[in-house]
Protein backbone atom coordinates (compact mmCIF):
# COMPACT_ATOMS: atom_id res chain seq x y z
CA UNK A 1 0.00 0.00 0.00
CA UNK A 2 1.45 3.46 -0.86
CA UNK A 3 0.96 6.65 0.85
CA UNK A 4 -0.95 8.27 -2.13
CA UNK A 5 -3.50 5.05 -1.31
CA UNK A 6 -3.57 6.01 1.96
CA UNK A 7 -4.67 9.45 1.17
CA UNK A 8 -7.22 8.13 -1.08
CA UNK A 9 -8.91 6.60 2.17
CA UNK A 10 -9.75 9.91 3.05
CA UNK A 11 -9.84 12.24 -0.10
CA UNK A 12 -12.02 14.97 1.79
CA UNK A 13 -9.08 15.96 3.05
CA UNK A 14 -7.41 16.93 -0.54
CA UNK A 15 -10.84 18.18 -1.72
CA UNK A 16 -11.28 21.19 0.14
CA UNK A 17 -9.59 24.03 -1.35
CA UNK A 18 -11.10 26.94 1.24
CA UNK A 19 -11.15 30.49 0.99
CA UNK A 20 -8.51 32.90 0.39
CA UNK A 21 -7.20 34.95 3.25
CA UNK A 22 -10.44 38.05 3.82
CA UNK A 23 -9.40 40.90 1.56
CA UNK A 24 -10.13 43.09 4.46
CA UNK A 25 -7.55 41.65 6.33
CA UNK A 26 -4.42 41.08 3.71
CA UNK A 27 -4.78 44.26 1.88
CA UNK A 28 -3.74 46.51 4.62
CA UNK A 29 -0.32 47.91 3.83
CA UNK A 30 0.86 47.78 7.71
CA UNK A 31 -0.78 44.41 7.94
CA UNK A 32 1.39 43.23 5.25
CA UNK A 33 4.56 44.90 6.45
CA UNK A 34 4.26 43.25 10.03
CA UNK A 35 3.03 39.82 8.20
CA UNK A 36 6.53 40.09 6.93
CA UNK A 37 8.71 40.97 9.68
CA UNK A 38 7.15 37.64 11.27
CA UNK A 39 7.41 35.10 8.62
CA UNK A 40 11.39 36.26 8.76
CA UNK A 41 11.16 35.66 12.81
CA UNK A 42 9.54 32.12 12.30
CA UNK A 43 12.21 31.06 9.23
CA UNK A 44 13.90 29.57 11.32
CA UNK A 45 11.88 27.52 13.41
CA UNK A 46 9.78 26.52 9.96
CA UNK A 47 12.69 25.38 8.25
CA UNK A 48 14.18 22.93 11.91
CA UNK A 49 10.37 21.73 12.59
CA UNK A 50 8.58 18.74 10.90
CA UNK A 51 6.21 19.82 8.76
CA UNK A 52 3.70 16.83 9.29
CA UNK A 53 3.30 16.78 12.94
CA UNK A 54 0.10 17.66 14.67
CA UNK A 55 0.75 20.09 17.33
CA UNK A 56 3.71 21.90 15.75
CA UNK A 57 2.13 25.07 14.17
CA UNK A 58 1.15 25.82 17.67
CA UNK A 59 4.38 25.28 19.29
CA UNK A 60 5.94 27.41 16.73
CA UNK A 61 3.32 30.52 17.36
CA UNK A 62 3.99 29.61 20.94
CA UNK A 63 8.17 29.70 21.03
CA UNK A 64 7.47 32.97 18.49
CA UNK A 65 5.58 34.85 20.75
CA UNK A 66 8.03 33.99 23.91
CA UNK A 67 10.58 35.11 21.89
CA UNK A 68 9.07 38.21 20.93
CA UNK A 69 7.09 39.43 23.68
CA UNK A 70 7.93 36.80 26.71
CA UNK A 71 4.55 35.98 26.49
CA UNK A 72 3.18 32.64 27.79
CA UNK A 73 0.15 31.69 25.11
CA UNK A 74 -3.01 30.10 26.86
CA UNK A 75 -3.30 26.29 25.70
CA UNK A 76 0.20 25.29 25.76
CA UNK A 77 2.67 23.66 28.59
CA UNK A 78 4.81 25.69 30.00
CA UNK A 79 8.17 24.22 31.30
CA UNK A 80 8.72 20.66 32.47
CA UNK A 81 6.62 18.89 29.98
CA UNK A 82 7.10 18.18 25.99
CA UNK A 83 3.45 18.94 24.48
CA UNK A 84 1.88 16.32 22.80
CA UNK A 85 -1.08 16.13 20.86
CA UNK A 86 -2.81 18.78 22.96
CA UNK A 87 -2.07 22.37 21.91
CA UNK A 88 -3.87 22.90 18.56
CA UNK A 89 -7.48 22.29 20.39
CA UNK A 90 -6.26 24.38 22.44
CA UNK A 91 -4.73 27.22 20.83
CA UNK A 92 -8.27 27.19 18.44
CA UNK A 93 -10.47 27.18 21.32
CA UNK A 94 -8.70 30.18 23.12
CA UNK A 95 -8.29 31.93 19.41
CA UNK A 96 -10.86 30.99 17.58
CA UNK A 97 -14.12 31.47 19.28
CA UNK A 98 -13.00 35.57 18.98
CA UNK A 99 -11.72 35.95 15.67
CA UNK A 100 -13.96 37.13 12.79
CA UNK A 101 -15.98 34.21 11.25
CA UNK A 102 -14.02 35.32 7.71
CA UNK A 103 -10.77 34.58 9.65
CA UNK A 104 -12.23 31.38 11.10
CA UNK A 105 -12.97 30.09 7.86
CA UNK A 106 -9.69 31.15 6.11
CA UNK A 107 -8.51 28.93 8.71
CA UNK A 108 -10.20 26.19 9.01
CA UNK A 109 -9.97 25.67 5.59
CA UNK A 110 -6.15 26.04 5.53
CA UNK A 111 -5.80 23.82 8.38
CA UNK A 112 -8.40 21.32 6.32
CA UNK A 113 -6.13 21.37 3.45
CA UNK A 114 -3.61 19.87 4.84
CA UNK A 115 -1.68 22.73 7.46
CA UNK A 116 -0.65 26.20 7.66
CA UNK A 117 2.50 27.37 5.12
CA UNK A 118 4.84 29.87 6.65
CA UNK A 119 3.05 32.41 5.33
CA UNK A 120 -0.38 31.36 6.20
CA UNK A 121 1.72 31.22 9.78
CA UNK A 122 2.69 34.55 10.19
CA UNK A 123 -0.54 35.52 8.77
CA UNK A 124 -2.41 33.77 11.92
CA UNK A 125 0.57 35.61 14.22
CA UNK A 126 -0.17 39.22 12.93
CA UNK A 127 -4.03 38.13 13.73
CA UNK A 128 -3.41 37.07 17.00
CA UNK A 129 -1.50 40.09 17.56
CA UNK A 130 -3.89 42.39 15.94
CA UNK A 131 -6.63 40.43 18.74
CA UNK A 132 -4.39 41.67 21.81
CA UNK A 133 -3.98 44.48 20.93
CA UNK A 134 -7.83 44.96 20.94
CA UNK A 135 -7.80 43.26 24.14
CA UNK A 136 -5.89 46.21 25.32
CA UNK A 137 -8.00 48.72 24.09
CA UNK A 138 -10.82 47.59 25.60
CA UNK A 139 -8.79 47.66 28.92
CA UNK A 140 -7.86 50.65 28.49
CA UNK A 141 -11.51 52.01 27.64
CA UNK A 142 -12.19 51.21 30.93
CA UNK A 143 -9.72 52.52 32.37
CA UNK A 144 -10.85 56.21 31.02
CA UNK A 145 -14.40 54.87 32.18
CA UNK A 146 -13.39 53.99 35.51
CA UNK A 147 -11.30 57.55 35.39
CA UNK A 148 -14.75 59.36 34.49
CA UNK A 149 -12.20 60.63 31.57
CA UNK A 150 -13.51 61.13 27.98
CA UNK A 151 -11.64 59.11 24.95
CA UNK A 152 -13.22 62.59 22.37
CA UNK A 153 -10.41 64.86 24.17
CA UNK A 154 -6.89 65.48 24.39
CA UNK A 155 -5.42 64.31 28.07
CA UNK A 156 -2.71 66.14 29.79
CA UNK A 157 -0.13 64.19 30.64
CA UNK A 158 -0.49 63.97 34.05
CA UNK A 159 -4.22 62.08 33.12
CA UNK A 160 -2.38 60.74 30.66
CA UNK A 161 -0.25 59.05 32.72
CA UNK A 162 -3.09 58.38 35.22
CA UNK A 163 -4.88 56.29 32.11
CA UNK A 164 -1.66 54.08 31.85
CA UNK A 165 -1.03 53.54 35.42
CA UNK A 166 -4.35 52.53 35.93
CA UNK A 167 -4.60 50.43 32.21
CA UNK A 168 -1.12 49.10 34.17
CA UNK A 169 -2.01 47.97 37.50
CA UNK A 170 -4.99 46.13 35.84
CA UNK A 171 -2.62 44.27 33.96
CA UNK A 172 -0.01 43.21 36.50
CA UNK A 173 -3.12 42.60 39.14
CA UNK A 174 -5.15 40.26 36.57
CA UNK A 175 -7.89 42.51 37.39
CA UNK A 176 -11.12 42.58 35.05
CA UNK A 177 -11.91 46.25 34.75
CA UNK A 178 -15.46 46.42 33.26
CA UNK A 179 -17.42 46.96 36.33
CA UNK A 180 -14.91 48.83 38.33
CA UNK A 181 -15.95 52.35 39.07
CA UNK A 182 -13.43 55.85 40.35
CA UNK A 183 -13.50 54.50 43.48
CA UNK A 184 -12.92 50.80 43.08
CA UNK A 185 -10.24 52.15 40.75
CA UNK A 186 -8.67 54.20 42.91
CA UNK A 187 -8.31 51.50 45.70
CA UNK A 188 -6.63 49.28 42.80
CA UNK A 189 -3.89 51.90 42.20
CA UNK A 190 -3.39 52.53 45.68
CA UNK A 191 -3.32 48.68 46.48
CA UNK A 192 -0.74 47.81 43.56
CA UNK A 193 2.56 48.69 45.77
CA UNK A 194 1.75 46.25 48.38
CA UNK A 195 0.42 43.55 46.17
CA UNK A 196 3.54 44.03 43.27
CA UNK A 197 6.99 45.19 45.23
CA UNK A 198 8.60 46.37 42.04
CA UNK A 199 5.58 48.92 41.04
CA UNK A 200 7.71 51.89 41.23
CA UNK A 201 10.04 50.56 38.52
CA UNK A 202 7.12 49.78 36.44
CA UNK A 203 6.05 53.43 36.91
CA UNK A 204 9.17 54.27 35.38
CA UNK A 205 9.07 51.72 32.46
CA UNK A 206 5.91 53.41 31.59
CA UNK A 207 6.86 56.98 31.85
CA UNK A 208 9.90 56.07 29.63
CA UNK A 209 7.76 54.27 26.95
CA UNK A 210 5.59 57.54 27.06
CA UNK A 211 8.41 59.90 26.85
CA UNK A 212 10.17 57.86 23.74
CA UNK A 213 7.37 57.94 21.77
CA UNK A 214 5.79 61.58 22.55
CA UNK A 215 8.54 63.10 23.92
CA UNK A 216 7.18 66.94 22.75
CA UNK A 217 3.59 66.06 23.41
CA UNK A 218 2.68 68.14 25.85
CA UNK A 219 -1.41 66.11 25.16
CA UNK A 220 -2.03 62.86 24.07
CA UNK A 221 -5.61 61.51 22.78
CA UNK A 222 -6.84 58.27 23.22
CA UNK A 223 -5.27 56.98 19.99
CA UNK A 224 -2.00 58.16 21.47
CA UNK A 225 -1.94 56.33 24.53
CA UNK A 226 -3.39 53.03 22.36
CA UNK A 227 -0.34 53.25 20.64
CA UNK A 228 1.58 53.39 23.88
CA UNK A 229 -0.53 50.30 25.77
CA UNK A 230 0.40 48.42 22.48
CA UNK A 231 4.37 49.41 22.92
CA UNK A 232 3.72 48.41 26.71
CA UNK A 233 2.35 45.30 26.17
CA UNK A 234 5.18 43.97 23.57
CA UNK A 235 8.15 45.82 25.88
CA UNK A 236 6.74 44.61 29.34
CA UNK A 237 7.66 41.04 29.18
CA UNK A 238 11.47 41.79 28.34
CA UNK A 239 11.63 44.52 30.51
CA UNK A 240 10.28 42.69 33.16
CA UNK A 241 12.98 39.51 32.77
CA UNK A 242 15.55 41.36 34.55
CA UNK A 243 13.31 40.39 37.69
CA UNK A 244 13.51 36.69 36.94
CA UNK A 245 17.55 37.31 36.05
CA UNK A 246 18.01 38.56 39.58
CA UNK A 247 15.53 35.93 41.31
CA UNK A 248 17.65 33.39 39.52
CA UNK A 249 20.80 34.79 41.09
CA UNK A 250 19.47 34.72 44.61
CA UNK A 251 18.74 31.00 43.95
CA UNK A 252 22.44 30.10 42.32
CA UNK A 253 24.14 31.56 45.18
CA UNK A 254 22.90 28.49 47.63
CA UNK A 255 23.61 26.23 44.56
CA UNK A 256 24.24 22.42 45.82
CA UNK A 257 26.81 21.80 43.59
CA UNK A 258 28.61 23.69 40.60
CA UNK A 259 26.65 23.40 37.24
CA UNK A 260 23.84 21.77 38.83
CA UNK A 261 20.80 24.23 38.44
CA UNK A 262 19.73 22.64 42.05
CA UNK A 263 19.38 24.13 45.37
CA UNK A 264 18.59 22.06 48.45
CA UNK A 265 14.69 22.87 49.71
CA UNK A 266 16.09 23.86 53.08
CA UNK A 267 18.26 26.42 51.67
CA UNK A 268 15.49 27.61 49.60
CA UNK A 269 13.37 27.68 53.00
CA UNK A 270 16.24 29.14 54.46
CA UNK A 271 16.55 31.88 52.05
CA UNK A 272 12.88 33.33 52.86
CA UNK A 273 13.49 33.17 56.88
CA UNK A 274 16.29 34.47 57.18
CA UNK A 275 17.13 36.23 53.80
CA UNK A 276 13.78 38.09 53.58
CA UNK A 277 13.28 36.58 49.87
CA UNK A 278 10.06 36.49 50.01
CA UNK A 279 9.38 35.21 46.48
CA UNK A 280 10.91 31.42 47.97
CA UNK A 281 8.23 30.17 50.11
CA UNK A 282 6.28 27.76 47.87
CA UNK A 283 5.01 24.46 49.55
CA UNK A 284 6.47 21.02 48.66
CA UNK A 285 3.55 20.05 47.28
CA UNK A 286 3.21 22.41 45.01
CA UNK A 287 6.88 22.68 44.04
CA UNK A 288 6.24 19.24 43.05
CA UNK A 289 3.03 20.26 41.21
CA UNK A 290 4.83 22.78 38.75
CA UNK A 291 7.62 19.93 38.31
CA UNK A 292 10.16 21.94 40.09
CA UNK A 293 11.30 19.48 42.64
CA UNK A 294 14.07 16.54 42.33
CA UNK A 295 13.07 13.96 44.54
CA UNK A 296 15.57 11.27 43.90
CA UNK A 297 16.52 11.69 47.15
CA UNK A 298 13.63 11.37 49.24
CA UNK A 299 16.00 12.29 52.29
CA UNK A 300 17.10 15.76 50.57
CA UNK A 301 14.96 17.45 48.33
CA UNK A 302 15.96 19.79 45.95
CA UNK A 303 14.48 22.97 43.64
CA UNK A 304 15.23 22.38 39.76
CA UNK A 305 16.11 26.12 39.22
CA UNK A 306 14.85 26.99 35.99
CA UNK A 307 11.58 24.88 36.39
CA UNK A 308 11.09 27.16 38.78
CA UNK A 309 11.78 30.37 37.68
CA UNK A 310 9.23 29.26 34.82
CA UNK A 311 6.84 28.04 36.69
CA UNK A 312 3.05 30.42 37.39
CA UNK A 313 3.97 31.70 40.71
CA UNK A 314 6.09 34.14 38.87
CA UNK A 315 3.85 34.95 36.02
CA UNK A 316 1.36 37.51 35.67
CA UNK A 317 -1.97 36.46 34.04
CA UNK A 318 -2.31 39.99 32.19
CA UNK A 319 -4.47 38.78 29.22
CA UNK A 320 -7.25 36.44 28.36
CA UNK A 321 -4.87 34.80 25.28
CA UNK A 322 -1.31 35.02 27.12
CA UNK A 323 0.54 35.85 30.71
CA UNK A 324 3.61 37.08 31.18
CA UNK A 325 6.11 34.76 32.32
CA UNK A 326 10.22 34.71 32.81
CA UNK A 327 11.94 34.32 29.31
CA UNK A 328 13.01 30.72 28.79
CA UNK A 329 16.48 30.91 28.29
CA UNK A 330 17.14 27.43 27.38
CA UNK A 331 15.14 29.12 23.88
CA UNK A 332 18.05 30.79 22.75
CA UNK A 333 20.30 27.68 22.76
CA UNK A 334 17.49 25.68 21.38
CA UNK A 335 17.28 28.31 18.59
CA UNK A 336 20.98 28.50 17.82
CA UNK A 337 20.80 24.64 16.88
CA UNK A 338 17.80 24.83 14.66
CA UNK A 339 19.34 27.70 12.73
CA UNK A 340 22.78 25.79 12.27
CA UNK A 341 21.23 22.35 11.47
CA UNK A 342 17.89 23.76 9.27
CA UNK A 343 16.18 19.98 10.41
CA UNK A 344 14.28 18.55 13.02
CA UNK A 345 16.91 15.84 13.58
CA UNK A 346 20.24 15.60 13.64
CA UNK A 347 23.42 13.08 13.87
CA UNK A 348 25.21 13.12 17.14
CA UNK A 349 28.58 14.69 15.59
CA UNK A 350 26.58 17.04 13.54
CA UNK A 351 25.12 18.44 16.74
CA UNK A 352 28.25 19.01 18.45
CA UNK A 353 30.19 20.48 15.79
CA UNK A 354 26.81 23.10 15.76
CA UNK A 355 27.61 23.75 19.67
CA UNK A 356 30.75 24.74 19.20
CA UNK A 357 32.26 24.28 22.48
CA UNK A 358 33.40 21.30 24.74
CA UNK A 359 30.66 18.51 26.02
CA UNK A 360 31.53 16.31 28.50
CA UNK A 361 32.54 13.06 27.52
CA UNK A 362 29.47 11.70 29.93
CA UNK A 363 27.39 14.05 28.14
CA UNK A 364 28.19 13.08 24.59
CA UNK A 365 27.68 9.10 25.74
CA UNK A 366 23.86 10.45 26.28
CA UNK A 367 23.99 12.17 23.34
CA UNK A 368 24.84 8.96 21.36
CA UNK A 369 22.10 6.87 23.52
CA UNK A 370 19.43 9.05 22.44
CA UNK A 371 20.22 8.88 18.48
CA UNK A 372 20.54 5.35 19.39
CA UNK A 373 16.95 5.05 20.64
CA UNK A 374 15.87 6.64 17.31
CA UNK A 375 17.97 4.69 14.79
CA UNK A 376 21.23 7.41 14.20
CA UNK A 377 19.23 10.45 14.32
CA UNK A 378 18.34 12.67 17.40
CA UNK A 379 14.92 14.41 17.30
CA UNK A 380 15.32 18.49 18.19
CA UNK A 381 12.22 18.91 19.77
CA UNK A 382 11.47 15.61 22.01
CA UNK A 383 11.66 15.17 25.08
CA UNK A 384 15.25 13.35 25.28
CA UNK A 385 16.97 15.85 23.43
CA UNK A 386 15.19 18.67 26.45
CA UNK A 387 16.95 16.40 29.04
CA UNK A 388 20.14 16.72 27.62
CA UNK A 389 20.04 20.47 27.08
CA UNK A 390 19.04 20.52 30.89
CA UNK A 391 22.00 18.61 31.86
CA UNK A 392 23.83 20.40 29.46
CA UNK A 393 22.69 23.79 30.08
CA UNK A 394 21.38 23.13 33.60
CA UNK A 395 20.99 27.08 34.80
CA UNK A 396 18.85 27.73 31.75
CA UNK A 397 16.79 24.61 30.89
CA UNK A 398 14.63 23.16 32.42
CA UNK A 399 13.69 19.47 33.74
CA UNK A 400 11.36 18.09 31.02
CA UNK A 401 8.96 15.46 32.70
CA UNK A 402 6.56 13.36 30.88
CA UNK A 403 3.41 14.52 30.06
CA UNK A 404 0.93 14.30 32.42
CA UNK A 405 3.25 13.56 35.51
CA UNK A 406 2.69 17.25 36.36
CA UNK A 407 0.44 20.02 36.08
CA UNK A 408 1.49 23.83 35.70
CA UNK A 409 -1.10 25.75 37.68
CA UNK A 410 -1.11 28.92 39.32
CA UNK A 411 -0.97 28.54 42.85
CA UNK A 412 -4.59 29.78 43.82
CA UNK A 413 -5.65 26.97 41.19
CA UNK A 414 -3.54 24.57 43.49
CA UNK A 415 -4.76 25.78 46.57
CA UNK A 416 -8.75 25.60 44.94
CA UNK A 417 -7.96 21.59 43.55
CA UNK A 418 -6.02 20.25 46.35
CA UNK A 419 -7.26 22.14 49.64
CA UNK A 420 -3.68 23.03 50.54
CA UNK A 421 -1.55 25.95 50.03
CA UNK A 422 1.05 26.59 47.76
CA UNK A 423 2.84 28.92 50.25
CA UNK A 424 4.75 26.86 52.79
CA UNK A 425 4.05 27.87 56.68
CA UNK A 426 6.71 28.85 58.85
CA UNK A 427 6.71 25.63 60.81
CA UNK A 428 7.01 24.02 57.37
CA UNK A 429 10.01 25.72 56.75
CA UNK A 430 12.02 25.79 59.89
CA UNK A 431 11.79 21.96 59.85
CA UNK A 432 13.18 21.69 56.60
CA UNK A 433 16.23 23.90 57.96
CA UNK A 434 16.84 22.32 61.09
CA UNK A 435 16.40 18.87 59.56
CA UNK A 436 19.61 19.76 57.15
CA UNK A 437 21.39 20.38 59.54
CA UNK A 438 22.37 16.47 59.92
CA UNK A 439 22.29 15.11 56.45
CA UNK A 440 25.74 14.78 54.72
CA UNK A 441 25.86 16.04 51.49
CA UNK A 442 26.14 13.64 48.65
CA UNK A 443 28.75 12.92 46.15
CA UNK A 444 28.68 14.45 42.90
CA UNK A 445 28.52 12.70 39.39
CA UNK A 446 30.88 13.88 37.24
CA UNK A 447 28.71 15.93 34.09
CA UNK A 448 25.31 15.28 35.57
CA UNK A 449 22.97 17.51 37.27
CA UNK A 450 21.00 14.69 39.48
CA UNK A 451 20.06 11.04 39.00
CA UNK A 452 17.19 11.88 37.01
CA UNK A 453 18.01 11.08 33.88
CA UNK A 454 15.86 8.40 31.93
CA UNK A 455 15.28 7.31 28.97
CA UNK A 456 11.32 7.80 28.10
CA UNK A 457 11.00 9.60 25.25
CA UNK A 458 8.40 12.09 24.10
CA UNK A 459 7.69 14.40 20.13
CA UNK A 460 6.03 17.31 19.56
CA UNK A 461 5.13 14.99 16.85
CA UNK A 462 2.95 11.70 18.23
CA UNK A 463 2.41 10.05 15.21
CA UNK A 464 6.36 10.20 13.98
CA UNK A 465 6.74 8.63 17.93
CA UNK A 466 4.67 5.99 16.71
CA UNK A 467 6.22 5.11 13.68
CA UNK A 468 9.23 4.97 14.98
CA UNK A 469 8.20 2.78 17.63
CA UNK A 470 7.37 0.21 14.63
CA UNK A 471 10.31 0.46 12.50
CA UNK A 472 12.87 -0.02 15.59
CA UNK A 473 10.57 -3.97 16.30
CA UNK A 474 12.03 -6.79 14.94
CA UNK A 475 10.10 -7.93 12.31
CA UNK A 476 10.23 -8.65 7.98
CA UNK A 477 10.12 -5.81 5.75
CA UNK A 478 6.87 -6.70 4.50
CA UNK A 479 5.32 -7.15 7.73
CA UNK A 480 6.77 -3.73 8.71
CA UNK A 481 5.34 -1.98 5.41
CA UNK A 482 1.96 -3.49 6.16
CA UNK A 483 2.05 -2.17 9.84
CA UNK A 484 2.94 0.45 9.03
CA UNK A 485 0.85 1.33 6.25
CA UNK A 486 -2.57 0.10 8.73
CA UNK A 487 -1.44 3.13 10.96
CA UNK A 488 -1.35 5.92 8.65
CA UNK A 489 -4.67 4.55 7.36
CA UNK A 490 -5.73 4.32 11.06
CA UNK A 491 -4.81 7.90 11.39
CA UNK A 492 -7.05 9.06 8.18
CA UNK A 493 -9.76 7.52 9.05
CA UNK A 494 -9.51 8.46 12.57
CA UNK A 495 -8.85 12.00 10.63
CA UNK A 496 -12.59 12.17 9.39
CA UNK A 497 -14.23 10.45 12.61
CA UNK A 498 -12.66 13.43 14.49
CA UNK A 499 -13.57 16.00 11.75
CA UNK A 500 -17.16 15.07 12.15
CA UNK A 501 -17.23 14.67 15.80
CA UNK A 502 -15.64 18.15 16.44
CA UNK A 503 -18.39 19.71 13.87
CA UNK A 504 -20.87 18.50 16.00
CA UNK A 505 -19.50 19.22 19.23
CA UNK A 506 -17.97 22.89 18.17
CA UNK A 507 -14.77 22.17 19.75
CA UNK A 508 -12.75 22.97 16.70
CA UNK A 509 -10.33 19.46 16.82
CA UNK A 510 -8.62 18.72 14.15
CA UNK A 511 -6.65 15.53 13.23
CA UNK A 512 -4.26 15.41 9.90
CA UNK A 513 -2.00 13.47 7.78
CA UNK A 514 -0.41 15.11 4.87
CA UNK A 515 1.51 14.73 1.67
CA UNK A 516 4.56 16.58 0.54
CA UNK A 517 4.06 14.55 -2.93
CA UNK A 518 0.32 15.30 -3.05
CA UNK A 519 0.69 19.49 -2.58
CA UNK A 520 3.64 20.28 -3.87
CA UNK A 521 2.56 23.73 -4.46
CA UNK A 522 2.80 23.90 -0.65
CA UNK A 523 5.25 21.40 0.03
CA UNK A 524 6.35 23.08 3.86
CA UNK A 525 3.24 23.23 5.95
CA UNK A 526 2.30 22.36 9.15
CA UNK A 527 -0.82 20.82 10.13
CA UNK A 528 -2.91 21.93 13.07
Amino acid sequence: MSFKTIFMLCPWMLSLAGPVLPHAFSADPARESRQTELEHALSGIFAALPKTAEGTAQYALHRLFAQLYGWQLYGHSLSGSIPVNTADSAMLLTFGAKMSSNVTQWLHARLSDGGLSITDLATLAAIIEEMVHEEADMRLTAAFRALQMSKHRPLTRNESTSAIEAYMASFVMGVEMGDLGSESMLELVQEVPEQYPTWPATQEFLQGIQAEMFQNSSSLSFTDLSRVVAAVDEKYGRWQSHECGALKAELLQNEEHPRTGRVRLSDFYSMALKGGQWQFSESSSYLRQIGALDETDPQILRVVVPNYILGLSNCIAASSYYMVCCINECDAHLTRLEEALQSHQATVEAILLALNHTVAPSLQRRLSDIAAHHSGLVPLHGRLFAQWLHHLYPHECPYPHMSGTTSPIRPEVFEEESGHPAEASEEEMIQHVEGARWRAAPTHEEGMCSHMWSMEEELIDPAAQGLTRLLKEPQSQAVGAQRLAAVLAALCIFSAFGSTFAAKEGSGRRWHVSSNSEQPERSAVYSV
